[in-house]
């Protein structure tokens, strides 16, 4: 968890730099219809359905088109060709990200394994720092600087307490803003805990003789709904009820989202929840997922994952190492 999360900590900057074919593009007019869009992603990909479309304001994005596989296909806006296709967890990042959320296990037994291993982490690094805390103001700058002069075990102690109490708080952001994440419950505790409720889903509208309208209606009663759009992702139909979530220019961070519900046959919104009222449980994890992932903050934010990501390593090494130099003197 900890290699990975180093990695991601910059994937941001990173990923451009690997795939700028698939996740750049050069704005030569007018966008295409999202539908024609769509159908050009159908031809290239056949075998698999359709889950949602992705697309954003910044004009050197690309149009995104995933199918239930999670199979991507990267699409110019502007001339419809097509860029490439790719997993969400096939490439190096995607990969990484694998590892890091279930270990690339079935999610269903690596998100709770990660889940709990952050509750873990959480619970190590309290009990770390109570046990090391020293009990004057001379000894604490002492445990807070690290001794050049000490050698064997005595060196490998020092730097296990002096990096664990400095990361300490790092890694408590990490392991509280990871764990709702991966457990349900703990996400659910967040509205428990705010006495906010999870905002139900509407109920099915889809008849047999219902037709999908398309996505150029939704689009365009999403961008009624949110004026100043940067990221619009639109589900395809279930039981004649299209999802989609859409994220503000001036949103507090990248997900914070409004949520929309269409009648897949006419495009009418048959439900509409801004973010400005969302429950608060949800906007807690929402927050704690763009913590999580280095979202917010800038570089700064980012540094300081990776450093508690880093840590992490330094933290099991010292502590093996002092452990083992003990047992063999």
């Amino acid at each position: 968890m900890a290699v990975t999360g180093a990695i991601l900590a910059f994937r941001a900057q990173l990923e451009p730099l690997l795939y700028p074919k698939l996740l750049l593009v050069e704005q030569t007019g007018p966008r295409l219809s999202y539908d024609l869009l769509v159908s050009k992603a159908l031809l290239a990909h056949p075998t698999s359905q359709l889950d949602y479309i992705r697309y954003f304001s910044d004009p050197k994005l690309p149009f995104l088109v995933r199918f239930t596989n999670k199979d991507f296909i990267h699409i110019n806006p502007y001339t419809g060709e097509i860029l490439g296709m790719r997993n969400r967890y096939g490439h190096f990042f995607g990969w990484i990200e694998g590892f890091h959320r279930f270990l690339m296990l079935d999610p269903k037994i690596g998100e709770p394994l990660i889940g709990y291993v952050s509750i873990f982490l959480f619970i190590i690094s309290a009990t770390g720092i109570v046990l090391v805390w020293p009990a004057t103001k001379k000894a604490l700058f002492a445990t807070l600087t690290i001794n050049s002069k000490l050698e064997s075990r005595s060196w490998y102690l020092n730097i296990h307490r002096t990096i664990g109490l400095y990361a300490s708080v790092i890694l408590f952001v990490i392991s509280l803003t990871g764990a709702p994440q991966a457990l349900e419950w703990v996400k659910h505790s967040l509205f428990w805990v705010t006495s906010s409720h999870v905002e139900l889903i509407p109920n099915s509208v889809h008849k047999k003789s219902d037709v999908f309208i398309g996505m150029n209606i939704m689009a365009s009663s999403a961008a009624k709904l949110v004026s100043n759009a940067s990221e619009v992702l639109i589900h395809f139909p279930e039981r004649g009820i299209a999802e989609a979530f859409v994220v503000a220019n001036d949103a507090p961070h990248p997900n914070a989202r409004n949520y929309i519900w269409f009648n897949s046959t006419d495009g009418t919104v048959i439900k509409y929840i801004p973010y400005a009222k969302d429950a608060m449980g949800r906007k807690l994890a929402m927050w704690a997922l763009s913590i999580h992932t280095g979202q917010v903050g800038g570089i700064g934010v980012q540094f300081l994952l990776f450093s508690g990501a880093i840590s992490i390593l330094i933290l099991a090494f010292s502590g093996i190492r002092s452990y083992l130099l003990k047992k063999i003197r």
